[in-house]
């Protein structure tokens, strides 16, 4: 399963803004969400098609809590 690197979160991110903004963008397939100190994040999909999506959908974008 893919994984996708976020990085440049604000500190006080969590997991429930991450899958909030995937699902504001309606970006299906993924697993799991794992916040790391440092402000990033993985995220892992189902498929590769799905997370090929995540990062067009989300680069250069941002999220606020």
């Amino acid at each position: 399963m893919p994984k996708v690197y976020i990085g440049g979160l604000p500190l006080d991110c969590d997991q429930d803004t991450i899958i909030n903004l995937l699902e504001e963008r309606q970006i299906d397939g993924h697993q799991s969400v794992e916040i790391k100190r440092g402000g990033y994040a993985f995220v892992q999909f189902r498929e590769e098609r799905q997370a090929v999506n995540a990062v067009t959908e989300l680069n250069g974008s941002s999220a606020q809590n």
